[in-house]
């Protein structure tokens, strides 16, 4: 068994305990001190995710450019099981394979992080101490990660609470001030206290160039004094930058500092601060602090940064309202016009200009005004075919939309009853002829004037039935199309004498009827001309030419309109498929206005007829 060679850790332990930096810098430093308090030749630190498990990783190793000899693989069985024993017991043991008579170590402990577990693998030089001594020893540093966070959570409230008093009274400082000059002052000598600067100086922007506005401890100043010029071109390069410019320049730093570097030379500072001071997210002036005992550290820059972007549109507003009324009217004339000329806002200006181009051109340039309507095709020739007398549908060789000529059988009728009635009255006619004539012989004069007045009475009839079997069949009185009556379905039904049957129409006859609007009348009154659009067919037009305006309105539910009668001048092949009845939308032509009175003219009919004007 071996003895320690020291009693108490010191160096790396000491470095561990008073570490103050961020915690990838405090990983290597305890893993050194786990080292120098136990005596390990190697330690290795591994962490888990609990949610979700991922399995053991290392994170951290001593010596830093050495290899862990872990004899085995990082994800060996053994070694798997050792670190869950040594999460449940704090301490256990593994023995790689490859040499089982050197044992490694394994202690678990509390790295500050839910959800999260923490085990340390040791290396320990031949021979191995004694357990009970080596837990010990290591028992003493693994409380240093939970007593690392709850150091750094307390002096990050700490430096918060102090940030928070500081901006508060520089606030109440301000608020206090009614003029831009004694509030700038009271900024620059408020922040110079408060953190110990030699020198702090506040600089505004006028036109494209910053200004020295204060100078803490230093109520007047001579503007052209070389370091004046010094402190604005280096207060111009962060403000163009719109950064912090921090010097000595962060590792990690992008910005250029060429000016503050000159600056620093020159006047022989060693820590510079600049940092913008942004109303609207965009920069009004800057504020430069010197000092030449310590460096600026991230936390005085973010309590910088929060107490100036609370400070500085109160600032603003005491510079916009500082001055003369004819200086704070120039000053807001010279604002407004930077903001119409200037670069930004791109986008609204184009869409301004753009604006009034289109404002310009619909009261310069004219567009034809047409009055739109709804129109239904009509025609003049509608043919109502009727039955002729009562019978029945034997036979319908057409349907609706069939074309016909001149003399199509449309309908026929049933004829078997006619017929019969026909053979029975030509003999009944036969018979009173005979009787007629034999009493004519025998000289009986009124027996031959009784069977001559029933052989006409029977020619009556006869001609009657001789009518009715010419009318059986129903044809087309003149070309066109049918348009009603599919009566297909009631062959071998009857009718009556009377019953319409069957319309049949000319295409060529047909005409549209347009409704306006009553508002619109009198824009068509003198109109001649104008297009139609069918619903079955919107992309195609046909021209119109007006032919008569019915003087009286009609009364609709959606209101009175004026009803124009129009025929197509030029229908194209499309024409064979209209029929009467169908609609769609006109747009009759009320000559050329200006685009601006198209837009309006609605509105302002509106407001006249409100506001009787």
């Amino acid at each position: 068994m071996r003895e320690f060679p020291y009693s108490e850790p010191v160096q790396a332990v000491q470095r561990c305990r008073q570490y103050e930096g961020n915690e990838e810098g405090f990983w290597p430093l305890f893993t050194e001190a786990l080292a120098e308090a136990t005596g390990a030749t190697h330690v290795l630190l591994l962490r888990r995710q609990l949610e979700p498990n991922e399995g053991w990783k290392p994170f951290s190793a001593w010596p830093a450019r050495e290899k862990f000899p872990l004899g085995a693989p990082l994800d060996d069985p053994g070694l798997m099981a050792t670190l869950e024993r040594a999460v449940k017991e704090e301490l256990a043991e593994f023995r790689p394979p490859a040499d089982p008579k050197s044992p490694l170590p394994a202690v678990s402990f509390d790295g500050g992080m839910p959800g999260w577990q923490f085990t340390a693998l040791f290396r320990l030089p031949a021979p191995v101490p004694e357990a009970g001594e080596f837990a010990r020893r290591a028992a003493r540093l693994l409380d240093l990660p939970v007593l690392y966070r709850r150091t750094r959570a307390l002096r990050q409230a700490g430096e918060s609470n102090r940030a928070f008093a500081q901006t508060f009274d520089l606030l109440t400082l301000l608020d206090r001030q009614t003029r831009f000059t004694p509030a700038v002052m009271t900024v620059c000598n408020e922040l110079a206290r408060q953190t110990g600067c030699s020198r702090v100086s506040l600089g505004w922007r006028q036109d494209a160039y910053v200004r020295i506005r204060a100078v803490s401890d230093l109520p007047r100043f001579e503007p052209k004094m070389e370091v004046v010029r010094q402190l604005e071109t280096a207060m111009e390069e962060a403000c163009d930058q719109d950064e912090e410019i921090i010097l000595p320049e962060p590792d990690d730093a992008t910005y250029v500092a060429r000016d503050h570097q000159q600056f620093a030379r020159t006047q022989g500072v060693a820590y510079l601060a600049t940092l913008p001071l942004r109303v609207d997210e965009r920069p009004v002036g800057a504020l430069l602090l010197e000092r030449q005992d310590r460096a600026f550290s991230a936390g005085e820059i973010t309590a910088l940064r929060v107490v100036l972007d609370r400070a500085s549109r109160r600032i603003d507003e005491l510079e916009r309202h500082d001055g003369s009324l004819p200086r704070r009217a120039a000053r807001a004339t010279r604002a407004q016009l930077a903001k119409l000329l200037g670069p930004e806002h791109t986008w609204w200006k184009a869409a301004g200009a753009l604006t009034a181009l289109l404002l310009l051109l619909s009261v310069v340039c004219t567009w034809p005004h047409r009055v739109e309507g709804s129109f239904v095709v009509r025609s003049d020739t509608l043919v109502n075919l009727p039955a002729p007398f009562e019978g029945y549908i034997t036979e319908v060789p057409v349907r609706v939309g069939d074309p016909v000529r001149t003399g199509d059988l449309l309908i026929r009728l049933d004829k078997r009853q006619l017929l019969l009635e026909q053979g029975s009255l030509t003999a009944e006619l036969a018979r009173h002829e005979a009787q007629r004539a034999q009493a004519e012989v025998e000289r009986r004069l009124a027996e031959m004037r009784a069977a001559a007045a029933a052989k006409e009475q029977a020619q009556a009839s006869l001609d009657i039935v001789r009518f009715r079997l010419s009318r059986a069949d129903i044809v087309a009185p003149a070309d066109g199309v049918v348009v009603e009556g599919d009566l297909r379905e009631r062959i071998g039904t009857p009718v009556k004498a009377g019953d319409l049957l069957m319309r049949v129409t000319r295409i060529e006859a047909m005409y549209v009827e347009i409704e306006v609007p009553e508002r619109d009348a009198h824009a068509v009154l003198a109109s001649r001309r104008g297009e139609i659009a069918f619903a079955t067919l919107p992309g195609e037009r046909h021209p119109i030419v007006i032919d008569r305006l019915e003087p009286v309105a009609r009364v609709k539910p959606e209101g009175n309109v004026f009803v124009l009668r129009a025929r197509i001048t030029a229908p194209n092949d499309r024409a064979v498929w209209w029929r009467p009845g169908m609609s769609g939308v006109a747009k009759v032509e009320a000559g050329d206005r200006r685009i601006l009175w198209l837009l309006t003219h609605r509105l302002v009919d509106y407001i006249r007829l409100k506001l009787w004007l």
